[in-house]
């Protein structure tokens, strides 16, 4: 009996579960994370033209690359859709009146 066993001396570490991300969190992560982060399948795909207003062709390439990191810099559905939020502008359609002799 020269040694001594004390029990409960380890330290084995808690029942509870450990906090971490889980296997839930992290398939979140990966599907709002940036799929294309060099956008190498990037292509524009507007047919606009040379129209004044609509100019899409006219983006720097580093300027939609900035944006876009900066969006999905967040990997949480939330944070991403309140950012797309903030960019829509919703507007009632103008709408002309018809007149009576359109019936006739």
């Amino acid at each position: 009996m020269d040694e001594e066993h004390i029990v409960g001396d380890q330290d084995r570490g808690s029942r509870k579960r450990k906090w971490g991300a889980t296997s839930r969190q992290r398939q979140k992560e990966i599907r709002y994370d940036d799929p294309d982060p060099n956008l190498d399948g990037f292509d524009v795909s507007c047919k606009h033209g040379r129209n004044k207003k609509l100019s899409c062709k006219d983006i720097p390439f580093e300027d939609l690359r900035r944006c876009r990191q900066k969006f999905y810099s967040q990997k949480d559905e939330v944070k991403q859709d309140t950012k797309l939020s903030h960019l829509i502008e919703i507007g009632t359609p103008r709408r002309k009146k018809r007149s009576d002799q359109s019936f006739n």
